[in-house]
């Protein structure tokens, strides 16, 4: 999501247009039926984020804690992945 901030994106924007992604490739994935609902959760374990991080410490480090939350409910509560591990959000910054 790193780009969406050079766009111009507010921090809950570029949490909101990653996150919508991220759920539409998991819902086509889940939808294609190749993937046996018990190895769902490994499928998610795989996702990861790209994101900017301006100079605003602050915001920036609450952006990617909500970031973080977000994630995890999304996981759990609409796939079920009950791996603690399999739901961990996993990133890389661009500064």
């Amino acid at each position: 999501s790193y780009h969406l901030q050079e766009a111009g994106a507010t921090p809950v924007q570029e949490i909101a247009y990653a996150m919508s992604t991220a759920i539409a490739v998991l819902d086509a994935v889940r939808a294609s039926g190749q993937v046996p609902e018990e190895k769902f959760g490994d499928v998610v374990a795989r996702i990861s984020f790209f994101v900017n991080a301006g100079v605003r410490f602050i915001e920036e480090m609450c952006k990617m804690r909500a970031f973080g939350r977000i994630w995890d409910r999304v996981t759990r509560e609409r796939y079920g992945v009950a791996d603690p591990k399999q739901r961990r959000f996993r990133y890389g910054v661009q500064v």
